[in-house]
């Protein structure tokens, strides 16, 4: 499989993940008939008062996502390579960290199947920001061209 198919398959689960965010967060609102949205009335998250911190936490797993899917394009190979299988696999154990604990008591519902998922997808991103092939040197980058001579009339 070449670099550039790779790529555009990192950046669309790249995006996917945004999206399930995006899912599993509505789907997570609508939990509990509505006890969810009146704690966040309350400014209170799962018994935990609502921060600047944890704000810029969550904004901050929708736009790693985004900016991966763009800079997948436009980092340099082993920056690339890494941030993938870094960032990949830290999203897969954060997700995995939600998912477990709500599977371990049984609680199956819309938002643990969607982190399940997400879960899977960062170990995926990491599996093929691994597989990303080192770039190859071309013919043309290998030979000199000739400088030209400029001789004014």
């Amino acid at each position: 499989m070449d670099a550039r198919n790779l790529k555009h398959q990192i950046s669309v689960l790249w995006i996917s993940l945004a999206v399930m965010m995006s899912a599993s967060m509505l789907l997570y609102l609508y939990a509990g008939g509505g006890e969810v949205l009146d704690g966040i009335r309350a400014g209170v998250v799962e018994g935990e008062r609502i921060t600047t911190t944890m704000e810029v936490m969550v904004a901050a797993f929708w736009l790693v996502p985004l900016a991966m899917a763009f800079l997948t394009f436009t980092l340099p190979w082993a920056v690339n390579r890494w941030a993938n299988v870094v960032l990949g696999l830290a999203m897969a154990v954060l997700d995995g960290m939600d998912a477990v604990p709500a599977l371990a008591d049984g609680t199956f519902g819309g938002e643990i199947l969607v982190t399940v998922v997400m879960t899977l997808v960062g170990v995926l991103i990491a599996w093929l920001g691994f597989r990303l092939p080192r770039p190859q040197r071309s013919q043309a980058s290998e030979t000199v061209s000739p400088v030209r001579e400029h001789t004014h009339v």
